[in-house]
């Protein structure tokens, strides 16, 4: 899924993170955009409460936050 860098939402992230975990890395390639992008855009979603991120060994991943979570 290549997108333009204008077309990166908040729906779209959300979605891929739907399907399984994914680092900035993983996201970024799939947005086609740059790493540091995707970590802004992740950092806002966190601080709204809509994604979180997990440590697993030294990988920093990210997955939606259920309401009840």
């Amino acid at each position: 899924m290549n997108v333009s860098k204008d077309d990166i939402t908040e729906e779209k992230i959300i979605s891929l993170l739907e399907k399984k975990l994914m680092s900035t890395s993983e996201l970024a390639k799939l947005l086609d955009v740059r790493r540091d992008m995707v970590v802004g855009y992740l950092e806002a979603l966190k601080d709204q409460g809509k994604v979180e991120m997990l440590i697993i060994g030294r990988s920093h991943v990210y997955k939606p936050k259920k309401p009840e979570d």
